[in-house]
């Protein structure tokens, strides 16, 4: 073995293993590559073996090579095993991903039972119609013949708004007070 080519396969192995101990990423990985350069059946190791095969000059400079490689390979290993037992061991946290909204408060019980009761009612025919909770005075009255004079258009039984009102021809906005003027807008 000549110096150049011994030199030459150091420097060479230098940049592998070095690139390899990098780019490890788990404590498992990082043995199977100390094993593989620093072991006893690795490539230094017989670099190493053969060096009685050279002459003194060469066999110091190989020498000093091959140490100084051993000593940097075990400093990386270090060094990467230390940086990946520090690593957290969960999932990564990927800050650049939209937000999850916070999931705040839940249906009163009331409202449960209420949702459970009509979806009784579908199956049997039964079509669920909502409307506005501000009424205008035609559809909570008029369009149900109630009277101008009947007590339950009265300012004590009914709430009355002083918005103006969208449709002045129907009458003033109030709040709904039952349920007949939604079945009044549906037929």
């Amino acid at each position: 073995m000549s110096d150049a080519p011994a030199l030459q396969e150091l420097e060479q192995l230098a940049r592998e293993a070095l690139a390899s101990v990098r780019a490890a990423g788990s404590a498992q990985e990082l043995e199977r590559l100390r094993v593989q350069f620093l072991g006893r059946k690795s490539r230094v190791a017989h670099i190493l073996k053969s060096l009685s095969e050279l002459p003194g000059a060469q066999r110091a400079e190989v020498g000093k090579h091959a140490n100084q490689l051993k000593q940097a390979l075990e400093a990386e290993l270090a060094s990467r095993n230390q940086a990946l037992s520090v690593q957290p061991k969960g999932p990564r946290l990927d800050v650049t991903l939209p937000g999850r909204a916070a999931v705040v408060g839940r249906l009163h019980p009331i409202t449960l039972t209420t949702h459970a009761i009509l979806a009784c009612f579908i199956p049997m025919g039964f079509e669920i119609a909502e409307g506005p909770e501000l009424e205008l005075e035609h559809y909570n009255f008029d369009g149900l013949n109630i009277p101008r004079d009947h007590p339950s258009r009265e300012a004590f039984d009914t709430f009355f708004v002083d918005a103006p009102s969208p449709d002045p021809r129907k009458g003033r906005l109030l709040l709904r007070s039952h349920t007949s003027p939604v079945q009044v807008r549906l037929m």
